[in-house]
């Protein structure tokens, strides 16, 4: 199997139009690497420091200066009582990634259908 050699050139980004559909082989071929963004995490220590910093800014102008989205910087704002009141390792981040657990009982239910198939009783949902 050999690979199709075309003589084309990548079509010019530049030059299309908006109106006109891109595909992904196109921005592909012309170089555009679409990648997916990586979500920023911040420490207790991080956070502190930047909401001691910003006190008696606007939103706008600390966003600036620290570099930080005003969007994060708001929600921190509102948690800030939390944050300072946060008693653990201060390079911890105050949220662990990831979903919370859909089932906070799972343990016990997966040990009740265990013992009530061992009785041969039908377990229906």
């Amino acid at each position: 199997m050999e690979a199709a050699s075309t003589t084309e050139e990548p079509p010019d980004m530049a030059n299309a139009s908006p109106s006109q559909p891109v595909t992904v082989s196109e921005l592909i071929s012309a170089g555009v690497m679409l990648t997916k963004r990586l979500r920023k995490h911040y420490t207790i220590k991080k956070k502190r420091a930047v909401l001691q910093a910003i006190k008696g800014k606007t939103e706008r102008e600390a966003a600036w200066s620290e570099g930080i989205p005003r969007w994060t910087l708001n929600d921190w704002r509102k948690d800030e009582e939390r944050i300072f009141a946060y008693e653990g390792s201060e390079k911890t981040l105050l949220r662990a990634p990831g979903r919370p657990e859909a089932v906070p009982f799972s343990g016990e239910l997966i040990t009740f259908m265990k013992d009530a198939r061992r009785d041969s009783e039908v377990l229906t949902a």
